[in-house]
């Protein structure tokens, strides 16, 4: 058994039988089978000749792959070996990876301490450009502004975190906003951001949040960061400069110097705040250190524009005209390179001044139209524009100019004033008011521009104050102003106390002979009181020592035209209009003098004219309803009824309450034969208190015209007692007379007529009417001879009443039947509906 144990064989040839006995044997069965196996065992099998020589594997493994049992292995070891078996395969990477953490390293710190160099480079180019930026915009001119900006953007691209480039733009950009001449804030708003954005909170930044504040109309935010920025920023000049300039802006000129002379002290090549306190010193009347102070910053910076262009513009009226025109014309290809408008307008300006002095008058006016569409909105230069039109006549320009100024600076004195100044230039009184009514009459300015308009307004409320004011500031001088006097005594003329005016005047005359104020103070009281042959001595003396103001002229037209001297009044007046074309009041006059003289065509003309015009005249009447009212009295006179009916209904509805379009109704119903409706709208014209005889003597025609004869002669009579020279009334109460067959009594009234019409300028209509009154009363007397003559004049006359002929034909039927035929049938033609109509055809059948 142990043997078969220890063969592993054994098993393999052992049979069934023996496995069976075995499992049977007897309990001595050991000992018989081991004397059984030693009786029967073999021989070892030879070990042969490679008996314990090393295995050859390889021959082994052929045999097992030749039996198809092994199949060997085609992938490199490295696959199917055991990992401490397999071969090392691929690079070894260990050195160079060495070699790349050092070279790494070494580059990393090479480049950490390149790129601190080369921030630092950039951080000192930064810092060069800003530094050269401030000296740019510490120059100021419009070209050294932009490459201020532009080297702080550049300064910014090296920069990005620069908080002192922002704090540069921050001032840069506050100049283009302050001296371009165009205020534009816009240009603050990305650099405040931007200070926002790096917490910057310096006196710079609440500048220009002040800027942008009044910018906005946001005053009382302005005040505010105006008042932080003056507080945080005491040392630093651009701050200085621009608290100073908005100072300026608000009028307080005071401070404002104080402001900019600190920032000039500060710095001394500061340009604009230079240039800023030679302004203020020309608004002080002092001239001569504004120059001195552009000097000073040509010294420092040759070649400056601004300041070149404002010291030409100073010196225009001393220097020498072609020599300087020659110099100031010389900059003007570089102006549309590097200019402003700030820079356009004063080159304009300047040129405007010079070529005025050579007598270039157009070239002028064109050079100032220049300057005013320069694009410029900063007050101080509008108000040099207005000044410019205004010296060329150009109101309209002028007011324009002014009222911009105005709107952008409301707050200092001198814009308002020059605005009321022109506004009373063009008989605007009631916007004159209503901009002096911001001011005191502290100012004797602002008084006497207030007397003026009060004046051209008329209005005794108006009146009133004016009389008020003059008289509280006369007492109080120790030698009273002659102007001022003047003025008083103009306004007590105008509220009625004429005698006590005409006194005052001739004391004032004689105290200042040869005072053209005095002079027109006299004019006013003679022309109230109707004597015009003093108020044309003292006019003619006026206009003689002032040729060139047209209140002289309008008045003497006024008084001429009292006077009956037609033809002086109308040269008056165009005077008047040449000197000044905007006086709506000698217009206007001139056309009741074409309306008196019967010059119908040539009012019609004018009133055309004058109804184009936008706008008010001085008495608050819009020129469209003078204009058009005018239009239907000239139309009345040429005949043209229906074109007046038509220019009538054209008028507003708002206007049709006033009493003179009520007195032109009733003149144009009494010509369409509506007696009733003139009746009604004049009658409480003509019962009110201190209604002209005018309309008295209108509304008399109106109830005879109705046959209301009796209350037609009381109201004639009313009239008369006004006014005993009127020659209206006294036709009207002849015609009255006359129809009551008092032919003597109406003789005596037309005999007054007659004179009257003589001394007074009346249309041609009217000496028809009288000679047809005179034919009339000679008829009802028998005296054929003296009324055909009478008549015979009357029909002459183009615009005479048609009657007149009627009643020639009356005169002439005893003596001559022919032309009593003809005067019949001429009647006719002229009225076929006429009063008269049914007798004339019976006395030609």
């Amino acid at each position: 058994v142990s043997e078969r144990a220890s063969d592993p064989f054994a098993d393999a040839y052992a049979s069934d039988d023996e496995e069976d006995f075995a499992f049977g044997a007897a309990p001595d069965l050991a000992a018989d089978l081991a004397g059984a196996e030693a009786a029967e065992r073999t021989p070892d099998l030879a070990a042969g000749e490679a008996a314990g020589a090393p295995e050859d594997v390889d021959r082994i493994l052929s045999m097992l792959q030749e039996q198809k049992l092994f199949e060997p292995p085609t992938g490199d070891a490295v696959h199917w070996a055991p990992k401490k078996d397999a071969p090392k395969t691929g690079t070894k990477i260990a050195l160079p990876l060495g070699v790349v953490w050092v070279l790494g390293i070494a580059l990393a710190a090479g480049g950490w301490f390149g790129w601190q160099y080369m921030v630092e480079r950039k951080e000192t180019q930064a810092a060069a450009l800003v530094e050269e930026a401030s000296g740019d915009a510490f120059r100021g001119d419009h070209k050294d502004l932009i490459d201020a900006e532009r080297l702080v953007r550049q300064a910014r691209e090296l920069k990005p975190i620069d908080r002192e480039g922002t704090r540069l733009m921050l001032f840069v950009h506050a100049q283009r906003a302050l001296e371009d001449g165009a205020f534009e804030p816009g240009y603050l708003r990305p650099a405040v951001d931007r200070a926002g954005r790096l917490e910057l909170d310096t006196s710079r930044v609440k500048a220009a949040e002040a800027i942008l504040a009044y910018a906005a109309g946001n005053a009382e935010a302005g005040e505010a960061a105006r008042t932080a920025a003056a507080e945080a920023g005491a040392d630093d000049p651009a701050t200085l400069y621009v608290v100073g300039r908005l100072e300026q802006r608000l009028g307080e000129e005071e401070a404002a110097t104080e402001h900019l002379q600190a920032a000039l002290e500060a710095e001394p090549s500061f340009a604009a705040a230079a240039i800023g306190l030679a302004e203020a010193k020309v608004d002080e009347g002092q001239p001569a250190e504004a120059l001195a102070l552009l000097d000073g910053v040509l010294e420092r910076h040759e070649g400056h524009l601004r300041a070149t262009l404002w010291k030409a513009y100073l010196e225009a009226d001393d220097s020498e005209a072609e020599a300087a025109l020659a110099s100031i014309e010389a900059l003007e290809e570089g102006l549309r390179q590097e200019g402003a408008p700030t820079d356009l307008v004063l080159h304009a300006l300047t040129r405007a001044r010079l070529l005025r002095r050579l007598g270039r008058t157009e070239d002028a006016e064109a050079a100032t139209e220049a300057a005013a569409s320069a694009g410029a909105t900063e007050p101080r230069l509008q108000a040099l524009v207005a000044m410019a039109s205004r010296s060329l006549g150009e109101l309209g320009r002028a007011q324009r100019a002014a009222m911009a100024a105005v709107s952008e600076a409301p707050a200092i004195p001198e814009y308002r004033k020059l605005l009321a100044e022109i506004l009373v230039e063009r008989r605007d009184g009631v916007r004159a008011l209503q901009t002096l009514a911001q001011l005191s009459n502290d100012d004797p300015e602002v008084l006497e521009l207030s007397a003026r308009a009060a004046l051209i307004v008329g209005g005794d409320e108006a009146l009133q104050a004016a009389a008020e004011a003059l008289d509280a500031h006369l007492e109080g001088q120790e030698e009273p102003s002659t102007k001022m006097q003047a003025l008083l005594i103009r306004i007590r003329v105008r509220t009625g106390d004429v005698r006590r005016a005409l006194r005052d005047a001739r004391r004032l005359a004689r105290q200042a002979a040869g005072d053209a104020d005095a002079g027109l103070a006299v004019a006013e009281a003679a022309l109230a009181a109707r004597e015009p042959r003093l108020a044309i001595d003292a006019l003619e003396r006026v206009t003689a020592a002032a040729p060139d103001e047209a209140e002289g002229f309008f008045l003497l037209g006024r008084a001429q035209r009292m006077a009956g001297e037609a033809e002086g009044a109308e040269e008056a007046f165009g005077r008047a209009l040449e000197l000044q074309p905007t006086h709506s009041e000698a217009r206007v006059m001139l056309g009741y003098l074409l309306l008196d003289t019967g010059q119908f065509e040539e009012a019609d003309e004018l009133y055309q004219e004058l109804a184009r015009r936008v706008g008010r005249s001085g008495t608050g009447r819009s020129y469209a309803l003078v204009g058009r009212l005018g239009r239907v009295e000239a139309l009345l006179g040429l005949g043209r009824v229906e074109d007046a009916k038509v220019q009538l209904e054209n008028v507003r509805e708002s206007d049709r309450e006033l009493p003179t379009v009520k007195l032109v109704e009733a003149r144009v119903a009494l010509a369409d034969g509506r007696p009733g409706d003139a009746v009604s709208a004049l009658r409480p014209l003509a019962q009110s208190e201190g209604a002209r005889p005018d309309v008295i003597a209108l509304f008399g025609d109106a109830l005879y015209a109705a046959n209301e004869t009796r209350a037609a002669a009381e109201v004639y009579e009313r009239a008369l007692g006004i006014d005993e020279a009127h020659p209206e009334s006294l036709l009207g109460f002849a015609t009255v007379l006359l129809r009551g067959n008092k032919a003597r009594e109406a003789g005596e009234i037309l005999d007054r007529a007659a004179a009257a019409l003589e001394a007074r300028i009346r249309p041609p209509r009217l000496t028809g009417q009288l000679y047809t009154l005179r034919g009339r009363a000679a008829l009802e007397d028998g005296d054929e001879g003296a009324a055909r003559e009478a008549l015979r004049a009357a029909t002459e006359i183009e615009t005479a009443p048609a009657e007149a002929w009627f009643y020639l034909g009356e005169a002439l039927a005893g003596a001559n039947s022919p032309e009593a035929r003809q005067a019949y049938e001429t009647y006719l033609e002229k009225a076929p509906e006429g009063p008269l109509a049914s007798r004339a055809r019976r006395a030609i059948r």
